[in-house]
């Protein structure tokens, strides 16, 4: 049984999270543990609503969340080998064991939270380099659900368009953009 320590406050964002070492202790729920899973999932996505935490949510030095994030929208066929290459490490190999989450509540929990992270420039471009379109462009094809194929379709527009000239731009435009 995982005990949730203490130390982590009420009001979450990315900032506490870092100040309070003992969220980076904690392992991912597994699968027989629903509501442990369910507030991991929205733990993850209240922390994405911080912007300007972005950069720490998706460094591999840091919290690095993206594969947290995209692993339960995986499952383990395996991609191309130069789609594999741009994918996380934690995601290249994964078990042929390894199924898809079947919740349709935390597949849209962890599409919301990608799509959060789409709000800032850097996190566009993280997870542009690290294959997020290869991981949802299978999930499109292969879930039935309306919401989840509404919610990887807007993913999808946010992570393929051109972005403006960004260095010309002050912040308050770049918010309006995204």
């Amino acid at each position: 049984m995982l005990i949730l320590p203490t130390t982590i406050p009420f009001s979450l964002s990315c900032h506490s999270l870092v100040i309070h070492p003992s969220y980076g202790d904690l392992e991912p729920p597994t699968r027989s543990s629903n509501s442990i899973l369910i507030a991991f999932t929205n733990l993850h996505r209240n922390s994405c609503f911080d912007g300007d935490s972005h950069d720490i949510l998706l460094s591999p030095d840091k919290i690095n969340l993206l594969p947290y994030l995209l692993l339960p929208l995986c499952t383990s066929e395996e991609f191309p080998d130069e789609e594999a290459e741009s994918l996380p490490a934690e995601l290249q190999l994964l078990p042929e064991t390894h199924k898809r989450e079947e919740s349709t509540s935390i597949i849209c929990a962890h599409l919301e939270s990608l799509l959060l992270l789409t709000t800032t420039l850097s996190g566009r471009e993280t997870m542009r380099k690290n294959g997020v379109y290869v991981v949802i462009r299978r999930l499109h094809e292969q879930v039935e659900d309306d919401e989840v194929k509404g919610l990887v379709e807007r993913l999808v527009n946010v992570i393929v368009r051109e972005e403006p000239k960004v260095e010309e731009m002050k912040d308050d435009e770049i918010e309006e953009v995204a």
